[in-house]
């Protein structure tokens, strides 16, 4: 019997690869539970098709929403859950006309321009200490971001969207927020989306494990508690 669908929203350049196995352990724990759980790369992006430097934001939710409904299709389940970490809840949060059931925000990006500030001061640590082993220098590339392409045009647009607050408060759409960051949980916009928001539900996990954004780009992050959160948001069960 299937119990419901579940869709994993991806975050953005090597944040993807920190997280897969992190993915590929919730989505085995769901499947296990009854749920049919989908992951998927965005265009430009991964095993999918399109060149990177075609990539925009609007293409990436739209995605989002393709997925959603081949999920539905293959699940028979009308109305799914959606999980996104990172920028991948971010974009999650700008979906519209799909039934979702649930969603939950893990470890999200509040705002993107921050978070491309965030990756220019990881890819100048990385240039930095690559140029301490090497006599010829390395330089950093202006369309790029850690190995990954950063067409202008799509810096520009991920610095000009943020997670979706007022959006979410006008659906009152089910919604939990899983994070190991008290400063995420200091947020004034995170306080105003639980004033508003009736249906949101906060985990602020205490945990060992690093934080995401303090991983290079060849790192796996092992969630650790976090992840038993976002799977009893899931599924319903308590003693996950």
């Amino acid at each position: 019997v299937v119990r419901g669908a579940v869709l994993l929203c991806n975050p953005i350049f090597m944040e993807a690869s920190n997280i897969h196995w992190g993915y590929k352990r919730l989505a085995e724990l769901l499947a296990q539970r009854g749920f049919v759980v989908m992951r998927f790369d965005y265009y430009g992006c991964g095993n999918s098709m399109g060149e990177d430097e075609d990539a925009t934001l609007d293409t990436w939710v739209d995605n989002i929403r393709a997925a959603a409904v081949e999920l539905q299709t293959q699940s028979g389940m009308d109305s799914i859950s959606l999980v996104g970490f990172r920028y991948g809840a971010t974009l999650a949060t700008h979906v519209r006309n799909l039934d979702i059931n649930r969603l939950v925000l893990w470890e999200p990006v509040l705002n993107g321009s921050e978070h491309i500030a965030m990756l220019d001061r990881k890819y100048d640590d990385a240039i930095n200490d690559l140029n301490r082993s090497r006599q010829v220098r390395a330089q950093r590339q202006a369309d790029e971001v850690l190995g990954y392409r950063l067409p202008v045009a799509l810096r520009h647009a991920i610095e000009r969207t943020d997670l979706a607050f007022d959006e979410l408060s006008d659906r009152n759409l089910p919604t939990a927020l899983v994070t190991l960051s008290n400063r995420i949980m200091q947020s004034s916009a995170i306080n105003r989306f639980r004033a508003a928001n009736t249906q949101l539900q906060v985990d602020l996990v205490e945990d060992s494990v690093p934080p995401i954004d303090s991983l290079d780009e060849l790192s796996v992050w092992l969630p650790g508690k976090s992840l038993f959160h976002v799977l009893k948001h899931v599924s319903g069960d308590h003693d996950a």
